[in-house]
């Protein structure tokens, strides 16, 4: 007679998982993230802008550097493939500042007049801006006003408009760190 003989066979899927999809990276530094790929093959990676990240996978870890020609906050997109699995990290090189300083910490302004404000910023790429948070504040908002603000790599200059006689301190704060400029209204 026949004799019918049943084989089951295992084939596995691919698959390809990270254990972060986004990272946020100083310039000039690296992260690492975990990749597990089942089979283990060969996992193949490239980086969308080589000047803002570049990328190694290594024994399952996806290191990723930023490559410090970066503007503060660009962005590149890791992908790597595991046979037909596709995955993808969303990287975001950020510039923060590593201090801020008035250039000078008193200012007088007459009343309808406006003053000009300088304030001296360092970030980590010195050549652009930075991707930290922007805040301007001014403690009395009857006495004076901000009206106007400049931001370049180096420097904020900030308009400050006298309402009335007074005096108000105008603070900018980028990032964590803070400078403050007190205005006196004649």
């Amino acid at each position: 007679g026949d004799v019918t003989a049943k084989y089951t066979v295992n084939v596995k899927n691919p698959t390809l998982k990270l254990s972060k999809t986004s990272a946020s990276v100083k310039v000039g530094k690296t992260t690492k993230i975990t990749a597990k790929a089942t089979p283990s093959g060969k996992v193949t990676y490239k980086s969308s802008n080589k000047k803002v990240a570049t990328v190694s996978v290594a024994a399952g870890k996806v290191t990723i550097k930023a490559a410090g020609k970066a503007k503060g906050a660009a962005t590149a997109k890791i992908t790597l493939k595991n046979g037909t699995k596709k995955a993808t990290i969303k990287v975001t090189i950020n510039n923060p500042v590593k201090k801020v300083k008035a250039a000078k910490k008193k200012a007088t302004v007459k009343k309808k007049k406006t003053v000009k404000l300088t304030f001296k910023v360092t970030s980590y790429n010195k050549a652009k801006k930075t991707s930290d948070k922007i805040t301007y504040k001014t403690s009395k908002k009857k006495v004076a006003k901000i009206t106007k603000k400049k931001v370049s790599s180096k420097k904020i200059i900030v308009s400050v408009k006298g309402l009335k006689k007074g005096t108000s301190k105008i603070t900018v704060t980028i990032g964590k760190k803070k400078a403050v400029v007190t205005v006196k209204v004649k």
